[in-house]
């Protein structure tokens, strides 16, 4: 049987941050896709949808500042 420490409160923070980055960054990426496939006029449903994507990596990469300010 192997033997694991349990997660730290850190390793926590930096999984928040790194699925907020990527999806900041996925979120970006495809509304300039979307952008340039549509010829510049995507329906305003796709955009907004890309556009959640991006906030809501926005706000763990600000949930994960937080935790990380706090645990000092």
């Amino acid at each position: 049987m192997l033997h694991t420490t349990p997660p730290t409160e850190s390793d926590h923070i930096g999984t928040v941050r790194t699925c907020g980055g990527i999806l900041l960054v996925l979120g970006l990426a495809l509304s300039v896709g979307a952008l340039i496939v549509e010829s510049g006029e995507p329906t305003w449903q796709v955009l907004s949808v890309f556009g959640l994507i991006t906030l809501t990596g926005l706000g763990l990469r600000i949930e994960a500042a937080v935790r990380r300010r706090a645990a000092r």
